[in-house]
């Protein structure tokens, strides 16, 4: 079961995006028109990609593959953390193995 957020003001309403992706592949305009694609807060790398994507005649069709391969792939919804610590501690394991 999921998790929706209530909001208990009038006239509010709360649209959480992603489950309105799948609705894409028949309306790739929506994320410009659409009510629950208005203020979403993509990360960063979503943003920039979505930006590029726009300036190409099929650049709205492009982007809704990418978002349903996100829900594919949860991963895909948040940018990687650098972690320099890992990378050495594997380099350190193949430096030993050799």
């Amino acid at each position: 079961m999921g998790e929706h957020p209530r909001g208990f003001e009038r006239n509010k309403v709360i649209h959480n995006p992603w489950h309105y992706v799948p609705i894409l592949k028949r309306k790739p305009g929506a994320p410009r028109n659409g009510a629950p694609f208005r203020d979403w807060a993509l990360p960063k790398a979503p943003r920039r990609v979505r930006a590029r994507l726009a300036r190409h005649e099929d650049g709205g069709r492009q982007v809704v593959k990418i978002l349903a391969a996100a829900l594919e792939d949860p991963r895909l919804r948040m940018e990687p953390v650098a972690d320099c610590a890992r990378h050495e501690r594997l380099m350190e394991t193949h430096r030993g193995a050799a």
